[in-house]
């Protein structure tokens, strides 16, 4: 039905109110959005981003066109390494940005083997690692870490993420 909707009555502290005066407060926001989650030895913080899609083509313009937008962008660090979390939505040309993510596991920079369905770009600087992996059939996790003594996978950012939004096989 179109022009319809649904009021739902919210107390002061913004929780869901019932008829008995109890409520419980509406769930966090998907996709790495709402609190920061508390890791331990990390401080945490929500970081500003564009959430316009943006289109490219692969191999320098001769490929399918990609489309994606930005879900969240979230920051950790401490002092050793600092962790930039984007979580991405692909839109236009998913299958074929699967395809050319996979297609980098040829390269024996590249490492796809440490954890399954994970790839780190080992052509990265030795002070910088990117790691990527899909949580859902269109939605996937990026995270570019830095630092003079990173953890890269073994990092509990990166495992507290895969734990949160376990990696799915592309």
């Amino acid at each position: 039905m179109s022009g319809q909707g649904i009021i739902i009555k919210v107390s002061s502290d913004c929780t869901l109110g019932s008829s008995t005066g109890d409520g419980t407060s509406p769930p966090g926001l998907p996709d790495g959005g709402g609190d920061i989650d508390e890791i331990a030895g990390y401080s945490g913080r929500k970081l500003d981003f564009n959430s316009n899609e943006l289109c490219d083509n692969l191999d320098d313009g001769a490929g399918e066109e990609i489309c994606q937008t930005a879900l969240n962008s979230l920051f950790y660090s401490n002092a050793q390494e600092s962790n930039d979390i984007i979580f991405f939505k692909t839109t236009k040309g998913g299958n074929a940005f699967k395809s050319f993510i996979k297609s980098h596991c040829n390269d024996s920079l590249w490492d796809c083997d440490s954890v399954n369905n994970v790839i780190v770009d080992g052509k990265s600087y030795d002070t910088q690692k990117l790691i990527y992996w899909y949580y859902d059939d269109d939605k996937y996790i990026s995270i570019k870490q830095w630092g003079d003594d990173m953890g890269v996978l073994d990092s509990s950012v990166v495992k507290h993420f895969l734990n949160k939004y376990p990696p799915i096989e592309i």
